[in-house]
């Protein structure tokens, strides 16, 4: 931040002027500067710091061998200089040879064999890329993807110019022949569309120029002529802009629906000339792959227009073509004069005035191939206690955007009832993944990943030829034995930000991206949610707005024809267009850079606004909390926020510095003798000193005496605690051993099993939604006055004005959360959240009754049982009739507003909860349970499954 600026006066200079002076522009090595990019750059130092300190491997072949022998090859300068080209030209021999370099025989070339060796044995794709992804129709399943393969040039665009430039004729042409003009072109100074579209276009004609260029000095290097190397470049950049011509657009893609499954033999009918099952054979040699083998295709047409255009080209442009992919792919990881060439074209191209550093270019490499090893690593680096700290927060923030989502869109009079009930129960079921789980961090589970690959001393292209057929055998891995972590871990291990998954429904939040300057689990609520809160709340926008909203809950693709799938499209046209249409009046960007950025900015902006919202609601809550941690300091009745401090002997874990700041040294007291206790017959003598006192305990500097707290341990909370009131407990049960401390006792004070459950449901009736154990014990216990307007509220609201309810709740809160501690040992009970233990309550399978286990006809007393079952049936109906038959059922009745006096009922909880599942109560009504003549609640907040 910038705190020289007034923050009223120009906010964006107070929150980013500080970022934007330190980074007035983007560093040396870099076309762009942000968040992200300073996150990815600090993980890399990160892991260069922990690869570089690597203790020497002891045994060949483990993680860390792998990774110090792949990251020593890459800086092994030396090696690499050494050899030249003289690896790719290897490659190029081994797929019979490239034209331009004068080695290649048209008549014995086979394209079909190359084709297929370059996408099995050399991870290179040209015209299409074949992947394994989650099965749209299963996502615990796996399938083939092939998908367009993408160009030379970032966008298809690149390759010719915009028909709607107004300086697409003379002016266009004379740059294309290289000369000037052939008339003047009149250029209005007052018109800045104009300008920008004559500056768009120069730009557009140096990118041609420039890739141009990359082509005939990357050629060159390798040995073709100058001649040779001008028409290969001249041939190549034409053939590219055929292929980008039946490229799709970007938006085309985005919607799954529009993607087909086929099987291999109707992918051969489609693309006869394209060797599909062979290509697959020898990808995936051990995943059974047959002519009914699935294929998913994002856009069958462009396959097919592939197909149609290998079929049409003569072989000498096909090898130029194929050859340069498998070049450009490689050339980063030859010696200087390759790796110049490529920098040059980067630099054209981006702005990036300066190659990255050798060591980053290194790490980024040992990313590529080996991403889950170094994330993984980083997590297992991380301090235990920083990363519960950081989990928790993030599981607060999580729950805190959850419950806002969940509003926003109830409110949201514009979805139809289909999309929003929809939206809703993704939004509930959503899931959250804060690092790895550590099945996947034990040594067994990494090695196992790491198995199939190789790694040779000071031999970085091979190494390289390594770590793409590891690639390709966790692709073959994951096709044949999908897991479920397979969805995801990718995105936990190479991200730099959160991740929403939708074939999974979860957001991953990888821990090494939980650091500073973006995270730390103290920074103010400001930082956090307008940082990982903005980032959290765009997974859960995602995951409601196109396109990731066609995958349900359970990952699954929606079908076409599905009501969602065209609500969802319409329901976001209008603010897209208004986005699209506001973006070209700006006259910033070109109509087809708003129609692919619209979206995409309505997320953000949506996003943006649901995480200030949240912020918003928790801000006055948290204020009013630590106004009553105040209040009951006052007291000495104060919770302690620090978790370190919730022990009994919290007294002693304090500060040094603190516990003798107000002690009064020995040599401050005056009038002390010196000399050792003598006896007087059996009299002991002392001389006037206060040594035994001061042994024993301390005097502060206004002479009070304190002893030492060893013998005794005091908590100001625990002594809060009116025990009285608390229920004595009765002996055990027989069978249990009564010498045994009661917190290992199995048993409730009646003698039956301690029902932990039971106690979470209790629990749940004393507790507020995004509330945690503690937080409700302080609401509960606060003291501080009220204003009139609020002692109105509570009036209106049938609360009533006295404390002595919150104390007996406080009582027996209190109670149920320590029977938990003392009976389960869990020590983290008082920080849990309402969510959380609402979860588990219905997680919880259902405990076998003794009427289940009466049932069990193959036990050897079944007669037995059932019999004495049914006499003691009988018993008790004669005794009590039928009235004993409803005692247990709790009834509501409920009214649809606070001003409402018409009351309906009584209803059964089934039928109240059929109600709310069936949608009955649109928005939340005032219900309360028939009898009780008191306060009506919220219907929201009622959770009627755990009266049923």
């Amino acid at each position: 931040m910038n705190e020289t600026v007034a923050p009223c006066e120009d906010f964006w200079n107070y929150a980013c002027g500080g970022w934007l002076k330190d980074y007035a522009s983007p560093p040396a090595a870099r076309s762009k500067w942000n968040q992200d990019e300073e996150m990815a750059f600090r993980s890399r130092e990160v892991i260069r710091s922990l690869v570089t300190t690597l203790p020497h491997p002891t045994r060949d072949m483990s993680i860390e061998w792998k990774m110090t022998r792949l990251y020593e090859s890459c800086m092994a300068l030396d090696t690499i200089e050494s050899d030249k080209y003289t690896p790719l030209r290897k490659m190029i021999d081994q797929l019979g040879g490239w034209h331009v370099l004068r080695d290649f025989s048209v008549h014995s070339w086979d394209y079909r064999l190359a084709l297929q060796r370059l996408h099995a044995l050399y991870g290179v794709s040209p015209f299409f890329k074949v992947s394994v992804v989650p099965d749209p129709r299963d996502s615990l399943k796996s399938v083939i993807q092939v998908s367009p393969a993408g160009l030379g040039l970032p966008d298809r665009s690149y390759y010719y110019r915009h028909s709607d430039s107004p300086f697409a004729g003379s002016l266009g042409q004379s740059l294309r022949k290289g000369s000037s003009p052939s008339h003047r072109v009149c250029l209005d100074l007052s018109n800045v569309s104009s300008i920008q579209a004559l500056f768009r276009l120069i730009a557009e004609r140096n990118v041609i120029t420039t890739y141009r260029r990359f082509l005939r000095d990357a050629v060159s290097n390798l040995g073709a002529t100058s001649t040779a190397a001008d028409r290969f470049s001249d041939e190549t950049f034409h053939f590219e802009k055929r292929i980008a011509e039946i490229t799709p657009l970007p938006v085309d893609l985005q919607d799954p629906t529009h993607a087909t499954i086929v099987t291999v033999d109707k992918l051969k009918a489609l693309a006869p000339s394209i060797p599909f099952h062979e290509i697959l054979l020898a990808m995936f040699p051990k995943a059974n792959i047959g002519g009914a083998t699935e294929v998913l295709l994002p856009s069958d047409s462009y396959i097919t227009k592939v197909s149609s255009i290998l079929s049409t080209t003569d072989r000498v442009s096909l090898n130029n073509y194929m050859m340069w992919v498998l070049a450009v792919h490689y050339l980063p990881y030859l010696s200087q004069e390759f790796r110049d060439t490529v920098n040059y074209f980067r630099k054209e191209m981006t702005g990036a005035n300066e190659p990255l550093q050798r060591w980053e270019m290194c790490v980024e490499t040992l990313q590529r191939f080996m991403g889950f090893a170094l994330a993984s690593m980083q997590d297992l680096a991380m301090d235990e206690s920083n990363k519960n700290a950081a989990t928790n927060v993030v599981n607060e923030m999580f729950d805190f955007s959850r419950n806002q989502a969940r509003k926003s869109v109830e409110q949201a009079a514009w979805m139809p009832s289909e999309l929003q009930a929809f939206a809703l129960e993704k939004i509930d079921t959503l899931d959250l993944q804060v690092g790895f789980p550590s099945d996947l961090l034990t040594k067994e589970y990494r090695e196992h990943y790491y198995s199939k690959l190789f790694m040779q001393k000071n031999d970085f292209f091979q190494n390289i030829q390594y770590g793409v057929e590891l690639l390709r055998e966790i692709q073959q891995e994951r096709l044949a034995s999908p897991s479920a972590e397979h969805r995801w871990i990718d995105a936990l291990s190479s991200s730099s930000s959160p991740v929403y998954v939708p074939s999974a429904n979860k957001v991953v939040v990888p821990f090494h991206t939980l650091v500073p300057p973006v995270f730390h689990p103290q920074y103010p609520l400001a930082v956090l949610y307008g940082g990982l809160g903005v980032q959290l709340s765009s997974a859960f926008v995602s995951a409601v707005l196109p396109w990731n909203v066609l995958y349900g809950a359970d990952g699954k693709l929606l079908p076409p024809d599905h009501v969602v799938a065209n609500q969802s499209a319409h329901a976001v046209q209008g603010p897209v267009k208004f986005l699209i249409q506001d973006l070209i009046n700006s006259g910033h960007i070109s109509e087809s850079v708003a129609n692919r950025t619209a979206l995409a900015t309505m997320k953000q902006i949506a996003a943006t606004r649901q995480a200030h919202l949240v912020l918003c609601l928790i801000m006055p809550k948290r204020k009013l909390e630590d106004e009553l941690e105040e209040d009951w300091a006052d007291a000495g009745t104060k919770i302690k926020a620090d978790n370190k401090k919730n022990s009994l002997d919290s007294d002693e874990e304090d500060n040094g510095e603190e516990r003798t700041y107000d002690i009064l040294a020995e040599d401050e007291i005056e009038g002390q003798e010196e000399g050792a206790a003598g006896f007087d017959g059996e009299v002991r003598i002392t001389p006037f000193n206060m040594k035994e006192e001061l042994e024993e305990g301390h005097f502060d500097t206004e002479g009070n005496y304190h002893w030492k707290k060893e013998g005794q341990i005091r908590d100001n909370w625990l002594e809060n605690i009116d025990w009285v009131k608390i229920k004595k407990t009765d002996e055990k049960p027989q069978g249990t051993e009564g010498d045994k401390d009661d917190s290992e006792s199995d048993y409730s004070n009646d003698g039956s099993p301690f029902d932990h459950m039971a106690v979470y449901k209790q629990m749940l009736e004393l507790m507020k939604p995004g509330e945690s154990v503690a937080k409700s014990l302080r609401r509960l216990g606060g003291n501080k006055n009220i204003s009139a307007s609020e002692r109105w509220r509570r009036k209106k609201d049938g609360e009533g004005d006295s404390k002595e309810g919150n104390r007996q709740k406080v009582t027996e809160l209190t109670e149920l959360a320590n029977r938990l501690l003392t009976r389960t040992g869990n020590m983290n009970i008082y920080q849990e959240s309402y969510e959380h233990i609402r979860k588990n309550v219905r997680l919880q399978p259902r405990p076998a009754t003794d009427y289940e286990d009466a049932l069990d006809m193959y036990a050897d007393d079944f007669d037995e049982k059932e019999k004495a079952r049914m006499e003691k049936q009988a018993e008790r109906k004669k005794e009590n009739g039928e009235e004993a038959t409803g005692m247990a059922k709790v009834m509501w009745e409920f009214k649809w507003n606070e001003e409402s006096t018409d009351i309906h009922g009584p209803h059964t909880t089934s039928q109240m909860q059929a109600w709310v599942d069936e949608g009955y109560f649109k928005k939340s009504v005032l219900v309360r349970k028939c009898g009780t003549n008191g306060q009506f609640y919220n219907s929201s907040r009622v959770d009627f499954e755990l009266y049923l």
